[in-house]
């Protein structure tokens, strides 16, 4: 009975008035102690502006959690393009523009225009709350997983072996099972999906002291290029990331307004924004299958690997996958046409501002989408009532076309930032006539894949290329945990290192499998009824998302320089429900069990992928959320005594000479650092270098390189000199090579 009193009088205020008092309220809160001044400052600007930019298209969207997740896209839109708008003043004159002041003068300017055009809206909530007691408290308990996957990397990081990474993926899945099994609880759910989905991220996000991972360590250099000058400039460091809004501009303005720490924007903030994206997912999902099945298919795309391990390094693609998910759920959105073109031109500029390669790979999808679907509108004459009009914007070839106008004024001409693009066309153009090593380990995991080289040939066949090449180099396979008490009992019967190899191994392929079998299950009910245009869309977009994939195969260039998994990831919004399909066909003969135990492969799925099972056996290649080994901790976790021997190194570096480290050892250096180094290859037997050995160079002799994106480790052999160790810390030492005695 509150809860209607309060609704239905909010329900009659003008939306401009709550909205100038949360104003005044984000402002004030700059100035008050964390972590109240920065949680509403930081909620304020990631959600209003977006929510009025709605009303004043008039939306006419239902779905609540629809309209949080298309005010948090929007709002994005907003911080970016405003942060541009002040950004350009600095070439009339003003210093250092993207300072606290400013942005708070052009952001609460450009919020009161949206207040005045929204003046005469009201505000609008539910007019009940959606839940019984009992399913609250249950939330409730469930909205702790995320601090308690925080603590559990937080004690890691602290050198103690938590157990609390594994408790959280073990409360996953036993809640994702109990949720499959009764649909009746499906308004939860949107945000159990969004609880799953933090949690995981944060197990990765909250590793080490600073920013852990590969590609987020660039990242975070071009954030910081622009927050510690207080202007954004492509010219100072011309590269495609650099041309990222998503990582220089708006993680400033979150910085600059909030006073959190540069790191914790990338690790927490950026998490909990991308958090939200699984949520116009199901939705999407949702209007083509039943929310049962959407929920499972949501629920893959949490447990593919590349989300498991990697997305929390890729914070670009993160907001990039955000304004994607937005765009696939307003397709299938009952808007008004004018509305959805405007949207959509909206949510494509945001995918271009935000990541290169997400607005190349969306705009090649819509595009190729829409062959495939006039294709199909002529070939299948029953299908949407027999006269097929284009009501999805993303089906307007203009639309398409001003998306890729705007790709072009934006890599192209404004930031000039498309060597990169321009070297893997030209490196696929010529493997289609050449032979080439250029091959991503993903590409394996395909049904068409192969076999590439032996990584201990691949090793050589680059030392034998590199300058100073000459020293010997060993490949040295990935470690693996010891086997537990439980995993020499299990090792009793078969053998565990053999069996969670084949279970990694086979559960790519599986995927690809139930793909195939969903495919062939979703053709025979099509073509047993007159489909509407959201199926044939559907049907248009699964198979150019299969032609991408196979595209991606076929030239392995291209895996290289964007990984196979970091497709499929994105791909998976459009092909989680076949595969979910197919897993439930492979269950046919169960009838009303088919989709219970659809939803059980799918628990052990990610109860494997995440190093769940496997943690508990051993035998199996250590996952950073668990542990502080394997190749990923060897590779990106950096600690205090790695920091000091880079520092003493520098110090003492003067002038400078040549450094010979590997290229993950180096990471122990700012960017700056690097490159005021001469740097020498990690092979070299010169005596007129330095050494410098991170924590798995020295602890254990192993090396560890990067080709054609992946990770490998090796051992010198040094022949003609030996290492005379100047500085030392626990976890590092730096070297000098000299002359080996007779």
């Amino acid at each position: 009975m509150l809860e209607r009193v309060i609704s239905s009088r909010l329900v009659r205020r003008k939306l401009w008035r709550l909205g100038l008092v949360l104003l005044v309220l984000a402002n004030v809160a700059y100035f008050l102690p964390p972590p109240l001044g920065w949680v509403l400052t930081l909620v304020f600007f990631c959600f209003m502006p977006g929510y009025l930019i709605l009303r004043l298209l008039r939306h006419t969207i239902t779905l609540h959690w629809e309209v949080v997740v298309f005010s948090l896209g929007l709002s994005l839109l907003f911080l970016m393009l405003c942060g541009l708008a002040l950004n350009s003043l600095h070439y009339a004159g003003l210093h250092a523009p993207l300072q606290a002041p400013g942005i708070f003068a052009v952001l609460d300017a450009a919020t009161l225009l949206l207040l005045y055009f929204t003046r005469h809206k009201t505000l609008r909530i539910p007019p009940r709350l959606p839940m019984g007691g009992r399913q609250i408290a249950a939330l409730a308990s469930l909205s702790l997983l995320p601090f308690i996957a925080a603590g559990g990397a937080i004690q890691l990081n602290n050198g103690v072996a938590s157990v609390l990474p594994l408790v959280v993926f073990g409360i996953i899945a036993l809640v994702f099972v109990v949720l499959a099994w009764r649909p009746s609880q499906a308004r939860a759910y949107p945000y159990v999906l969004f609880i799953f989905a933090l949690s995981i991220l944060l197990t990765v996000s909250m590793r080490g002291e600073s920013v852990t991972g590969h590609d987020i360590q660039r990242e975070f250099h071009v954030f910081e290029l622009a927050s510690q000058s207080g202007f954004w400039d492509i010219q100072r460091f011309t590269d495609p990331y650099n041309a990222c809004i998503s990582i220089t501009i708006l993680p400033t303005l979150m910085a600059k307004m909030t006073g959190i720490a540069d790191a914790y924007i990338f690790k927490v903030v950026f998490q909990i924004i991308f958090a939200f994206s699984i949520i116009p997912i199901y939705y999407f999902m949702k209007r083509l299958a039943s929310a049962q099945t959407a929920f499972m298919g949501s629920f893959l795309f949490l447990a593919f690997p590349t989300f498991l391990n990697d997305m929390a390094m890729l914070n670009r693609q993160e907001i990039g996958m955000l304004f994607f998910s937005l765009i696939m759920v307003l397709v299938l959105t009952e808007l008004p046409r004018q509305q959805k073109k405007i949207l959509t031109i909206l949510f494509l500029v945001g995918i271009i501002l935000a990541h290169y390669s997400s607005g190349y790979i969306v705009l090649s999808l819509l595009f190729l989408s829409w062959l495939v679907y006039l294709l199909i509108s002529k070939l299948y004459k029953r299908s949407a009532k027999e006269r097929l009009t284009l009501l999805f914007p993303t089906l307007n070839i203009v639309i398409i076309f001003t998306g890729l106008l705007f790709t072009f004024l934006w890599n192209f001409q404004i930031t000039g930032t498309t060597a990169g693009l321009e070297k893997t066309a030209s490196k696929t153009f010529t493997g289609l006539f050449e032979k080439s090593d250029a091959r991503s380990n993903d590409v394996s995991y395909s049904l068409l894949g192969g076999a590439g080289k032996a990584p201990g040939e691949l090793l050589n066949s680059y030392v034998a290329a590199s300058p100073g090449g000459s020293v010997p180099v060993e490949y040295v396979a990935p470690y693996k945990l010891p086997l537990t008490g439980l995993g020499e009992w299990v090792s009793k019967a078969v053998n565990v290192e053999s069996i969670h190899a084949f279970i990694r191994n086979v559960s790519a392929k599986f995927l690809q499998v139930m793909l195939l079998v969903g495919c062939v299950a979703l053709a025979v009910v099509y073509r047993k009824r007159i489909l509407s245009q959201h199926e044939t869309y559907f049907l248009a977009l699964i198979v150019t998302s299969a032609v991408l994939l196979v595209l991606q195969i076929a030239l392995p260039q291209l895996s290289v320089d964007y990984g196979t998994l970091r497709l499929f990831q994105q791909l998976l919004v459009i092909l989680a429900i076949p595969i979910v399909v197919g897993i439930i066909a492979l269950f046919y003969g169960a009838r009303r069990w088919a989709t219970r135990l659809a939803g059980v492969v799918l628990a052990l799925l990610f109860l494997h992928l995440s190093g769940f099972l496997p943690q508990l056996t051993g035998g199996y290649p250590p996952q950073l959320a668990l542990n502080n080994a394997g190749i990923y901790y060897d590779s990106y976790y950096v600690d205090s005594g790695e920091k000091s021997a880079a520092a003493w190194l520098m110090a003492h570096n003067i002038p400078p000479i040549g450094v010979a480290a590997d290229p993950y050892a180096l990471l122990r250096f700012t960017t700056e650092e690097r490159a005021r180094m001469p740097l020498t290859s990690p092979f070299t037997d010169s005596t007129k270098a330095f050494v410098y050995k991170d924590r798995v160079n020295k602890t254990s002799g192993l090396f560890l390189i990067n080709l054609n994106s992946n990770l490998y480790y090796y051992r010198v052999k040094r022949t003609h000199a030996r290492e005379n160790c100047l500085y030392s810390t626990p976890t590092a030492d730096v070297c000098k090579l000299v002359e080996a005695r007779p």
